[in-house]
């Protein structure tokens, strides 16, 4: 496991990562917000564990949604998509990233092509 990371708005611990997803642990000081982002390649999934935790996010037409999470509540945000929290209260959550790019993936055992013979 990683040390912590401490951030502005509190610590951020990587208690799992492989290839298709990280999961971490998060604690959030009351008032303590990250920077509004996106992801190119993952999905942001919420849990909340203990506190009150409000994420916002923009659709693609830039109008602003938001939705208060309590302990036992989730939300997932899908790739691409504008979004930030603030915790209303010191908050413990967790915070799961699922990779939706995995690169190439495709083997190819022969190369196509075209045939020319024609002899039926």
């Amino acid at each position: 496991m990683k040390p912590p990371e401490q951030k502005v708005w509190g610590t951020t611990i990587e208690l799992f990562a492989n290839g298709a997803a990280s999961t971490h642990y998060i604690e959030v000081k009351a008032g303590g917000f990250c920077s509004e982002h996106r992801h190119e390649h993952k999905e942001n999934v919420f849990y909340v564990i203990e506190g009150e935790l409000r994420v916002t996010w923009w659709d693609i037409d830039g109008h602003e949604h938001g939705l208060t999470l309590f302990a036992g509540d989730d939300t997932a945000i899908s790739v691409g998509i504008w979004h930030s929290f603030e915790a209303m209260v010191d908050t413990k959550c967790i915070e799961i990233y699922d990779y939706r790019y995995y690169g190439v993936d495709i083997e190819r055992r022969v190369s196509g092509g075209l045939r020319t013979d024609k002899s039926d």
